[in-house]
């Protein structure tokens, strides 16, 4: 930068409200595994990519879609099965528990993200989950947790049932229908 010269403050330069395109500004905070089912635990993919369903219900309702990390695949890596019985439970305790810290670093992560959305305009239409995922579950409550002591209480979380897509897709829509607008 030439000498005598500063920044432009984007307090002054930036027009208010920002993002005059074509953008929806509406999002909404979706599980890792919609997305990617290359991060399931094994034997758990139901589709060979995305969860199409949920991905065609998000996408006709013109909603961008910000995809959430996986606490299973980020905490505990991508091989984390062990065999026996109570896998879930496995991975749930131990992400409640001895990875308690970093739960709650992702969470804290995620509010910061939905915060910025809103500050600027756009309207944080939920938070989609996996039913009964011992991923999901630990980190949809640690967000709950950072989301109420920050004061914001209006994001729903959406939870899709475990191998009822249709059924998920189904609840898509009607939240993002009462939300519209």
């Amino acid at each position: 930068m030439p000498k005598g010269t500063t920044m432009p403050d984007p307090q002054t330069t930036c027009p208010k409200p920002l993002f005059h395109d074509l953008r929806s500004r509406r999002v909404i905070f979706v599980a890792h595994c919609v997305l990617n089912q290359n991060a399931r635990l094994d034997g758990c993919a139901v589709f060979p990519n995305v969860m199409r369903d949920a991905l065609e219900a998000l996408t006709e309702e013109n909603v961008g879609i910000v995809q959430m990390p996986c606490p299973e695949l980020m905490i505990l890596g991508l091989d984390r099965c062990i065999a026996g019985h109570g896998e879930d439970m496995r991975i749930r305790d131990t992400l409640e528990s001895k990875k308690a810290e970093a739960l709650r670093a992702m969470a804290e992560r995620l509010a910061v993200e939905i915060e910025e959305y809103r500050k600027n305009g756009f309207a944080v239409l939920g938070v989609l989950r996996i039913e009964n995922s011992p991923g999901c579950e630990p980190l949809n409550n640690a967000l709950r947790a950072v989301l109420e002591e920050r004061g914001i209480r209006d994001i729903p979380f959406i939870g899709l049932p475990e191998n009822e897509w249709a059924e998920g897709a189904t609840r898509i829509r009607q939240v993002l229908s009462r939300r519209s607008g």
